[in-house]
């Protein structure tokens, strides 16, 4: 599948000169593990990084199953967890990629507990700090029914791309996902419906 895929109508509705100022830092979540978060995150900002020359930043958050390291191939010692802590400053996370314009915060410190203390301040400081760096900010996180950091990440955020795979994750639980979000006020942009190649949108969401 092309890496336009399901991506496509998404980057469409935030590259507009009307939306861009406030849809600089995105959440990228799922309501279950496997939905392919992580695919569609990385999809998303190196599209905007490659096709429509944006500088990006992509951030690993999934403190549950960090893997963008893996990926990317990079090293995993410094990073997102790290800078929450105090364990390194943002510029020492920062890592670039082959591709021009696109940088990456790995989950960083995985030999520790995998849980985290991920402070809304903090976090929302960082994002701020990166905001003025980068055209947009993106943050790769792990499933709302895993832990509770995204949904403190996504109050901390611009907006929220919720990931649902099809044939897979079951309406109740999509409906209780969006109702959290609702809960922390998280601003939702859109749904992707993963293994499709087609965009729900707002006005679908809605009604789900």
């Amino acid at each position: 599948m092309s890496v336009l895929g399901p991506c496509q109508e998404i980057i469409n509705s935030i590259w507009t000169d009307e939306n861009q100022e406030d849809c600089k830092a995105i959440l990228v979540t799922g309501s279950v593990r496997g939905e392919g978060v992580s695919d569609i995150t990385y999809n998303l900002a190196r599209v905007l990084a490659e096709i429509r020359a944006a500088k990006v930043c992509l951030i690993d958050a999934n403190f549950k199953d960090p893997t963008l390291h893996k990926r990317l191939k990079i090293e995993n010692q410094k990073g997102f967890r790290d800078i929450l802590t105090g364990g390194c400053s943002l510029s020492d996370a920062i890592q670039k990629t082959e591709v021009q314009n696109f940088d990456i915060i790995p989950n960083g410190a995985v030999e520790r507990e995998k849980s985290a203390n991920v402070e809304p301040n903090k976090v929302r400081a960082i994002i701020d700090k990166l905001k003025t760096r980068y055209d947009f900010v993106f943050l790769d996180s792990s499933s709302i029914s895993q832990d509770t950091s995204p949904l403190v990440l996504a109050g901390q955020v611009d907006g929220v791309v919720l990931v649902i795979r099809a044939g897979k994750t079951r309406y109740e639980v999509v409906q209780n996902s969006r109702e959290q979000l609702e809960f922390v006020r998280a601003r939702i942009f859109g749904v992707v419906l993963n293994r499709r190649k087609y965009f729900i949108p707002k006005f679908i969401y809605r009604n789900l």
